[in-house]
């Protein structure tokens, strides 16, 4: 889960090298709020922290449902 705390280069240059999409670094956001949600129970996390990670994730989402999917936008 490191993946999606590295910064932008660093993420990229991963990604390239993992033969993966970038997608890997949502669903390893997607990961980090199931784990936070149970920080958060378990009162080990702030609730503000784990709001922060659902924006960055909502904000991810809605890029997704926003960007082209055409052959060329993925190229």
């Amino acid at each position: 889960m490191q993946l999606a705390a590295y910064p932008a280069e660093r993420q990229l240059r991963e990604v390239r090298n993992l033969g993966v999409g970038v997608d890997e670094i949502a669903l390893q956001l997607d990961d980090m709020v199931n784990i936070a949600m149970a920080h958060v129970a378990n009162e080990d996390l702030p609730t503000a922290d784990l709001e922060l990670l659902r924006s960055v994730l909502a904000k991810v989402d809605e890029y997704d449902r926003t960007r082209p999917n055409t052959p060329a936008a993925l190229g």
